[in-house]
Order: structure tokens, then C-alpha cells, then sequence
């Protein structure tokens, strides 16, 4: 029989080469014991190995990297420096720096063409300030109310060509366009035209040709004793009659 030395060894041995003898493995200690330990040491070694191989991999890869970047930071330095450099020599040739001066000519006076100013008619429009007619009422009266609207009563009724000065406006309420008006019978608000266009207060003045004396002196506004407001009559409308009528809040017979 083998003695426990010679069986270590043994053990050794076969793990060096890798041939493991399974009877002396299960049945003899010290064979056990060598073939483990010497298989212990082979895994450490190559482990040992591979980390040092790693390891040479990392320090390369880092190298390289650290190349990469101070080979981008030389090339950005000498790229600047050759940027900054000027030139300290001038040029020798004279005619580089010649200066030609030529005669600037003397501007034309510009030509003036007299443009004779084209008259045209002034067109009457209503405006606060100016003055306008009643008109298209014939035999009936245009309503003055106190606020613009066909529900304010009525303050005075103005009969055909009466003159008004236009104080206020306009101011539009119930599809109508209202104008605060001013005359010799009182003052209010009235509207401007009926529904379909027709006229009842007639512009006599544009605002570049009313006179200041007829926008300014205003006739004196009579006293509510001295003109009597008429009642309404409320049978058919403002109108006075059973006839309906599209102006029958705004004009009295």
C-alpha cells in the first residue's frame, strides 16, 4: 500500500493532467485532498490570468483614449495659435494703398412740376356740431324723445323744414340711428332716417364748409309754458289713427 505522501502526490499529478482516478478519489484521503488543493490552484491561476488580461485591456482602451484627447486638444491650440498670428510685414507695393480721388458731380436741383389742386363738391353729412333740416315728414311731425329708443317719451314734435343744430350722436337703439338734436321748439333725441333710407333730417352743412356763427349761435330754447307738449294719442299709435305704419313711433300726424 501506497503511503499518504505518495498518494498526495498522486493526487497532485493526475489534477496537473488532468485524469482523475475515481476509486483513489472516493476511497484514499490524502489523494482527495491533493487533487482538490492542485485543482484549487489551477482555477486561481487561470482566474488570475484573466484579470490580468482584463486589466491590459482597460489600461490600452484608457491609453488610447487619453491619445484621442490630447491629439483634439493640440490640434484646437494650433488651430487658435495660426488664427491670432498677423502678419507684421506691409506690403511693398505702393499701389495697393493708392487712393484715386475723383470729382463727385453737384446734384441736380429736383424739378418742380405745379400740381393746380382738383375742387370737388362737398358732400352734407350729419355731424355733432352742424346743422340739418326736417324733411320727407309732409303733414306729420318728427318725434323728439328724451333718450335715443322708440320707448322714451316723447319731447317735441318738429314740423316740416324746421332747422336743428345737431348736438350729440349718433347713437343707434331700435334699428334706428339717433341724433340729439337742438331747435327753436326744444331739444332731444331723433332719429335720422326711416328703414328703408329715407331721409328726415337733411344735412345743410359739410364739416369743412359749416359756418362757426350758425354751429355756435344756437337759437333760444323756448320755455315748456310757451310750447305746450301735444298728448299721445293712443288709439292707433303715435299716429293717431287705426293705421299701422313702420314709422308710426316716429312720426305724428
Amino acid at each position: 500500500m501506497e503511503s499518504s505522501d505518495e498518494m498526495y502526490r498522486l493526487g497532485v499529478q493526475d489534477a496537473e493532467q488532468g485524469s482523475l482516478n475515481l476509486f483513489y478519489y472516493q476511497h484514499y484521503y490524502y489523494y482527495r485532498q491533493g487533487y482538490d488543493r492542485s485543482r484549487r490552484l489551477q482555477q486561481s491561476a487561470s482566474l488570475l490570468k484573466a484579470l490580468s488580461a482584463h486589466r491590459l485591456l482597460l489600461s490600452l482602451s484608457f491609453a488610447l483614449v487619453l491619445i484621442a484627447i490630447l491629439s483634439g486638444v493640440g490640434f484646437l491650440i494650433r488651430r487658435d495659435s495660426e488664427a491670432r498670428i498677423v502678419p507684421t510685414t506691409a506690403p511693398t507695393n505702393p499701389l495697393e494703398h493708392r487712393v484715386v480721388e475723383r470729382p463727385i458731380p453737384s446734384p441736380r436741383p429736383p424739378t418742380v412740376t405745379p400740381i393746380t389742386p382738383t375742387a370737388t363738391p362737398d358732400t352734407p353729412t350729419i355731424y355733432a356740431g352742424g346743422l340739418a333740416e326736417v324733411v320727407n315728414v309732409g303733414d306729420a311731425a318728427l318725434l323728439v324723445r328724451s333718450e335715443p329708443g322708440l320707448s322714451h317719451a316723447v319731447q317735441v314734435r318738429l314740423p316740416e323744414g324746421t332747422r336743428v343744430t345737431i348736438l350729440e350722436g349718433p347713437i343707434e337703439a331700435d334699428n334706428y340711428v339717433w341724433w340729439r338734436i337742438e331747435s327753436e321748439h326744444g331739444a332731444g333725441w331723433s332719429a335720422e332716417r326711416r328703414a328703408d333710407g329715407t331721409p328726415w333730417l337733411q344735412p345743410l352743412f359739410s364739416p369743412a364748409s359749416s359756418p362757426v356763427t350758425e354751429t355756435e349761435d344756437h337759437l333760444p330754447t323756448p320755455s315748456p309754458h310757451e310750447l305746450p307738449l301735444p298728448q299721445e294719442s293712443h288709439e292707433g299709435g303715435e299716429f293717431g289713427s287705426q293705421k299701422t305704419h313702420p314709422t308710426a313711433n316716429l312720426l305724428n300726424h
